[in-house]
């Protein structure tokens, strides 16, 4: 799937005024570091680098074949154009597929993986189960509006965080890695607001994490 572009990793120069980009810091760029885990590619430039991990496929394409997928692309929350929104209301509210599916569906909405699927769904108090048509059109237009709030917020932060500062330890500017969610990869934890042990299904192919007590059935 192709969403909108994601700042992996990135740093800037330091320019000391005199020329000497660097020159002086510690912190001053010296290249990527060694790739971690599955990275599949890796763009470097002189100034950063970004690395694309555990993608399924990967492939060299021309730019009609990009143009191509990326028509069949849904709404993209990045953008966040009012005819986005619409767009993805209307599409959400046509289908009998669960709504956790549909978040899947890069043709519903483009960009949405599986911990912001979980972590949404759980903001919004929304059975996964639940139709896309069952939904209310406020609803519909509330997911919306969430979803492009967090991946915002992600863009912003370059991580994934869909907690506030409560949950936090005292004084952090930012949360540690198990304070950042609320249900994503919890499951068998207590839930943070009702205290039921968060569960973990398969949906659409990959695995889903809810609250049983704050995502309650047909909710």
């Amino acid at each position: 799937s192709i969403g909108a572009p994601r700042k992996v990793g990135e740093q800037e120069l330091y320019d000391d005024g005199d020329g000497d980009v660097g020159a002086g810091r510690d912190d001053a760029y010296h290249g990527p570091p060694e790739p971690r885990g599955a990275v599949r590619v890796r763009l470097v430039s002189g100034h950063g680098w970004a690395d694309l991990r555990g993608a399924t496929t990967c492939a060299v394409i021309t730019e009609a074949e990009a143009l191509a997928v990326l028509a069949r692309l849904g709404p993209d929350p990045l953008r966040n154009l009012p005819a986005d929104r619409t767009r993805f209301v209307a599409g959400l509210l046509a289908r009998k597929t669960p709504v956790a599916a549909l978040l899947m569906d890069q043709k519903v909405i483009a960009g949405v993986g599986n911990v912001y699927r979980a972590e949404v769904l759980f903001r919004q108090q929304l059975d996964p189960w639940l139709p896309g048509k069952a939904l209310s059109r406020g609803a519909a237009g509330l997911l919306w509006d969430d979803t492009a709030a967090v991946m915002s917020d992600g863009v912003r932060d370059g991580r994934i965080i869909t907690t506030p500062a409560v949950y936090w330890d005292p004084g952090a500017l930012l949360p540690a890695g198990e304070h950042a969610h609320y249900v994503y990869k919890r499951e068998g934890l207590p839930c943070r607001v009702c205290a039921v042990p968060v569960a973990i299904t398969e949906l659409a192919g990959r695995k889903l994490y809810w609250c049983p007590g704050c995502q309650q059935p047909g909710k």
